[in-house]
């Protein structure tokens, strides 16, 4: 477990740093306006990161991981058969840290940062199943599943995501588009 000062100084990075990217892309950031928005030193952000790629890459790895977690811990017939119940877990994530998540999904100048998040959640579900010798002949379908809901999200407000649309979204995922 983390140092609460360490967490508390990272949440409020990663704050200052959703803030910006809200504004502009993560190469005109500088780390003086992530230091004077997040209320630190510029001694402290480097204690914590090289640089505002290496930050941006911690940023999107942090909300990735509370996504994977929960992707990860169903099956893939359990993504089809239970996806209402996952995506409600992950979408009560993204309810949550709304204002983490929003400059990513929002913003088609961040689409490249975004891609990079979902990258990440595929490649730790795949690393999943070859750990557990189960091959990776679902890779498509994982792909499909995890782009699929977050251009969802991208495309749509939270409030329109609600429990029957997710229903119904998820039946037509598991038995097919055309039924």
């Amino acid at each position: 477990m983390t140092d609460r000062r360490v967490r508390k100084t990272r949440t409020a990075i990663h704050q200052a740093l959703a803030s910006l990217l809200s504004e502009k892309e993560p190469r005109d950031i500088t780390i003086r306006e992530l230091c004077e928005r997040a209320d630190i030193n510029k001694s402290t952000f480097y204690l914590h990161f090289h640089d505002i790629y290496d930050c941006t890459d911690h940023f999107l790895e942090a909300l990735a991981e509370p996504i994977t977690e929960i992707i990860s811990g169903y099956s893939y017939k359990e993504m089809l058969t239970k996806a209402p119940e996952m995506w409600n877990r992950v979408l009560d994530i993204y309810r949550r840290d709304f204002s983490l998540y929003a400059p990513l999904l929002k913003s088609s100048g961040l689409t490249p940062l975004l891609h990079q998040m979902e990258h990440s959640i595929m490649e730790k579900i795949f690393s999943q199943y070859e750990h557990t010798g189960t091959g990776l002949p679902n890779k498509y379908a994982i792909t499909f599943i995890v782009r699929g809901f977050m251009g969802v999200l991208q495309e749509y407000d939270l409030d329109e995501l609600s429990g029957p649309v997710l229903d119904d979204l998820s039946m037509r995922i598991s038995r097919g588009f055309l039924e």
